[in-house]
């Protein structure tokens, strides 16, 4: 999977093909408009290869030079492998029932350090660190 960041919101997945189609067989094109940034994905890892390797550092779309690199494994696959389950509002990698308490704050921001009330939940074991 290539990644394209810094594109022009006026840029749309015909734009994106019309690049990489050259190259082989394209999987998918997941557009994200809101962080103007696009993934492309091919069949044949060698395709990807291919077009990083031609158009890293002279692809531009729509006047712009873009950003081309290779794209980062997904997070939610690697947690599903592992087993572990999402609870939402909860920072990644902490799986539902472990033993680390979320602390919405930082140790130097701790409440109780500052002599306001701890949150519900929230208390000091027997040998005064805080659970």
């Amino acid at each position: 999977t290539l990644y394209l960041g810094g594109l022009e919101p006026t840029v749309k997945e015909k734009d994106v093909r019309d690049q990489f189609y050259v190259f082989g067989e394209i999987l998918s094109i997941r557009m994200v408009p809101r962080q103007c940034c696009a993934f492309v994905t091919f069949v044949k890892r060698d395709n990807a290869e291919e077009a990083a390797s031609k158009l890293h550092r002279i692809l531009s779309l729509k006047g712009k030079r873009v950003n081309l690199m290779w794209g980062r494994p997904q997070a939610n696959n690697q947690q599903a492998s592992a087993g572990a389950s999402s609870v939402p509002g909860m920072p990644p990698g902490m799986a539902a029932g472990s033993t680390d308490t979320y602390r919405p704050y930082y140790p130097s921001m701790d409440p109780a350090a500052q002599g306001n009330t701890l949150l519900e939940g929230e208390g000091r074991d027997e040998g005064g660190i805080q659970a």
